[in-house]
């Protein structure tokens, strides 16, 4: 025989326990609701992201890509055209610098020499020192610059003239080559067998870092 008072109590707690329950699903339901708008928020500040990641990677390829270009073409007399190549590969940007002729594409390091490749590799260092906020010191030391450049030795420290104009900043060279003293504001000539050219380069060196502390 069924006990009314035992039903009642059974009752009870299932009761209790429905709305134990009813009020859990809520809470869980607002949370859901809460995470989907913190899902479609962070999907929205991603994909911002995304495109001024983009732009910000064009805005600097179309820079650096200009400053290259014209740097070999003052250097070879060329309608050489510089340009960036971006890949996506296993989650990973890969950049691949080519040079273009008459609408073909070339490496540098594979098919246009030693002269092309120490041009490009010069500008890439100027170019990328320019794009850095803040700035380090303007002041560049080249031991023996454009080594592979031959006949082009001259044009090339044209060049490099034109770029410290346009970029402000200085540089201090070191060589054996008189073609390059041609270009130069300044030019020390050093003849003494007793000091290496490496100990010369040092001292040099040295008397800079003084006049930039006493400026500080």
């Amino acid at each position: 025989m069924l006990d009314i008072y035992q039903i009642q109590e059974e009752y009870k707690k299932q009761k209790v326990e429905k709305n134990l329950f009813e009020k859990d699903l809520k809470q869980k339901r607002r949370s859901l609701t809460i995470t989907d708008i913190k899902i479609s928020d962070l999907d929205e500040v991603h994909s911002v992201w995304i495109e001024l990641a983009d732009k910000i990677q064009m805005n600097a390829r179309t820079h650096i890509e200009a400053v290259v270009t014209m740097a070999i073409q003052s250097v070879f007399e060329k309608a050489y055209k510089f340009k960036l190549v971006f890949e996506e590969k296993r989650n990973n940007i890969t950049c691949t610098p080519l040079v273009i002729e008459d609408g073909y594409e070339y490496s540098p390091k594979d098919q246009m020499g030693g002269g092309m490749i120490d041009i490009i590799g010069f500008a890439l260092r100027i170019t990328l020192w320019s794009m850095r906020v803040p700035r380090s010191r303007n002041i560049f030391i080249l031991d023996e610059p454009f080594r592979f450049c031959g006949d082009l030795t001259l044009k090339a420290a044209v060049m490099l003239k034109k770029l410290s104009e346009k970029l402000k900043f200085q540089v201090l060279l070191v060589t054996h080559n008189t073609e390059l003293k041609e270009v130069c504001d300044k030019v020390w000539v050093i003849n003494n067998r007793r000091f290496s050219r490496l100990t010369i380069l040092n001292k040099v060196i040295d008397i800079i870092i003084r006049k930039i502390r006493r400026r500080k």
